[in-house]
């Protein structure tokens, strides 16, 4: 990989720390150590998902394979975050992630952000019910 495709890629990853630090509050980071030894995702920091980042010219069918594969072995829902050159970013992740039938959606990150949001919101309430069943 040439030092442009490189800084591209690192400038893309930074741009969608902020966004999620922005937008959902949680302490996202980029996953440095990983990524050098192992390959593994991007992002690090928002529950449940398994963040696969990327910024090019062109759309690569072989960019989700690359996704699903790190999120399998994290155990965590696939989304792959990208950004063509000029264009708005998108996400893409697999239905069942988000309680939809086995498909790829593709839709505007703040429409993944929004979908996270709910999860996570569901998610605190399921721990606050289950909390106050206990006293």
């Amino acid at each position: 990989m040439g030092s442009l495709s490189r800084n591209k890629g690192r400038a893309g990853e930074q741009e969608v720390v902020q966004l999620l630090k922005s937008e959902l509050g949680l302490p996202a980071m980029r996953n440095y150590a990983e990524q050098a030894h192992t390959g593994g995702v991007d992002v690090l920091g928002v529950p449940g998902w398994a963040i696969e980042v990327k910024r090019a010219k062109q759309f690569s069918d072989g960019w989700w394979t690359q996704t699903a594969e790190q999120a399998a072995r994290v155990r965590e829902h696939p989304v792959l975050l990208y950004r063509l050159d000029r264009k708005k970013w998108r996400a893409r992740c697999c239905g069942c992630s988000v309680g939809l039938h086995h498909f790829q959606m593709d839709m505007d990150v703040m429409d993944w952000i929004t979908l996270v949001r709910e999860q996570i919101s569901a998610d605190n309430e399921n721990v606050l019910r289950t909390q106050s069943a206990a006293v």
